[in-house]
């Protein structure tokens, strides 16, 4: 369990803005405003699947807390780990 948030569906806006500084303080009061009112917040269990090799994710991804391991599929069906990200990592375009 992440000890940052405690309950995803209960973050809010400011505690946002302060996890995320990169992105919120280049942006205006309303280019900020528009991220905050479309913003999703998604829990993941460990070995859950965010997307998979060869799909276009549709959003850019960040990592609040916990980790992701970003791997490809290789021959014989093993696996080979290419990056593992930490919080507050962003990701889903390379």
């Amino acid at each position: 369990m992440c000890n940052i948030i405690m309950d995803t569906n209960k973050i809010s806006n400011e505690k946002l803005v302060e996890m995320l500084p990169d992105i919120f303080s280049i942006l205006t009061e309303e280019q900020t405003g528009l991220i905050l009112s479309n913003i999703q917040i998604q829990e993941y269990l460990q070995n859950d699947i965010i997307y998979q090799e060869g799909e276009m994710p549709a959003h850019l991804l960040c990592l609040l807390c916990g980790k992701v391991k970003i791997f490809k599929n290789g021959a014989g069906g093993r696996s080979q780990i290419m990056r593992v990200m930490n919080a507050v990592e962003y990701f889903g375009f390379r």
